[in-house]
């Protein structure tokens, strides 16, 4: 009978001395006996008596080796996933160090929230003390933020606000990108600088993004809009929007492949299924009205079928670098023609997402995650 290797025992022929022959003979004629069921023959019994291999230094090094590299793969991982739970890269100080800096350049909008303590972590559903207080950032220093109120305040509104826990919004443009930001703080105290109302704040150690749309925003690629219009409307009177709105008004804003001199420029910057962002130039910016109708021919990556009229109201006019500012819309009603002087038959958007959009944003986002 031959044992495997790993028993440690080798399968040459063994140099004990053989029986003599008488033995020999008795040993072939009478076998010896079989052990009766119940006997000790385990595994362990059968190789109790036979020498175990040792490996050589060679086996031992790669099987050191080996082990190590199961240790320090373990550790490596768990490592990665504790870093990857606790990463906050709105908590680097250049990273906050870099966005205050250009919330007081730009002086970006800001709406301040007294809230009651604790708000560590960020709370979005912490209830406010008061109503908000609007305003932009106006200074910064190595200690304090300064926020200065968008109007006057009454007599002694400012000393209430001191000591108050706050939570601060603020909306940050950062390349071609408008980021909203909030951050948690304490009101240090409030002073009137030129008859203007200050705030000065702690100087937030963190910052948060968030959204306040129920639906992302996407950019347009450079082929999604073949052409784009922008009339007035008054939203007072009559309350639908007109049905034959290029007719209706005047052409405020355009954008067309052959261009148009007489019109000012104008780009769509974002959108999302409720709104869109129009870029126009910042001398202009105050000129986009309060509520206006937006016409957006589609190109031909959108393969939109016709044009998409959106009767719209004005959220927000920011300014941006390069000479270019962006108004931010709310739709309110949306309609489609397959021509510019066909009349349109208004739906209401204002409880609901706008179809079009809702499918282009769909088709962007899938784009962008590569689907």
């Amino acid at each position: 009978m031959r044992f495997p290797l790993f028993f440690g025992v080798s399968d040459r022929p063994s140099s004990a001395v053989p029986p003599s022959g008488a033995e020999q003979g008795v040993a072939d004629a009478d076998p010896p006996p079989r052990q009766p069921d119940g006997a000790n023959l385990s595994g362990m019994s059968l190789v109790a008596g036979l020498p175990l291999a040792v490996p050589s230094p060679g086996q031992a090094f790669w099987l050191a080796l080996f082990l190590l590299a199961v240790a320090a793969y373990w550790y490596l991982s768990r490592r990665a996933h504790a870093l990857g739970e606790s990463a906050d890269p709105w908590a680097d100080p250049t990273a906050v160090e870099n966005t205050l800096i250009l919330a007081a350049d730009q002086h970006a909008p800001m709406t301040i929230m007294a809230v009651a303590p604790p708000l560590s972590p960020v709370s979005p559903n912490a209830a406010p003390e008061r109503a908000p207080l609007g305003g932009s950032c106006a200074l910064l220093d190595e200690t304090r933020l300064f926020f200065q109120a968008g109007g006057p305040l009454p007599e002694g509104a400012l000393a209430d606000w001191a000591g108050k826990n706050a939570r601060v919004h603020m909306r940050v443009a950062v390349g071609d990108a408008a980021r909203l930001l909030r951050f948690d703080t304490v009101i240090l105290r409030g002073r009137n600088d030129a008859r203007r109302p200050l705030l000065e704040l702690a100087r937030p150690e963190r910052l948060e993004r968030f959204e306040r749309r129920a639906f992302p925003r996407v950019a347009p690629g450079p082929d999604d809009v073949a052409a784009l219009g922008l009339w007035a409307w008054d939203a007072a009177l009559p309350a639908q929007p007109p049905s034959q709105p290029a007719e209706s008004g005047e052409l405020l804003f355009a954008r067309h492949p052959a261009g148009n001199a007489r019109v000012p420029s104008l780009r769509l910057a974002d959108l999302s299924a409720r709104g869109l962002g129009l870029c126009v130039p910042k001398r202009l910016l105050a000129s986009v009205p309060e509520t206006c109708i937006v016409l957006i021919c589609p190109g031909a990556a959108a393969r939109g079928p016709g044009l998409l009229w959106l009767a719209c109201r004005r959220r927000h006019a920011t300014e941006r670098s390069g000479g270019q500012g962006v108004a931010g819309l709310l739709v309110l009603h949306w309609g489609r023609t397959s021509r510019a002087d066909e009349p349109v038959v208004w739906q209401d958007a204002a409880e609901s997402p706008v179809p079009p959009l809702l499918r282009w944003v769909l088709k962007r986002r899938a784009e962008e995650a590569h689907l």
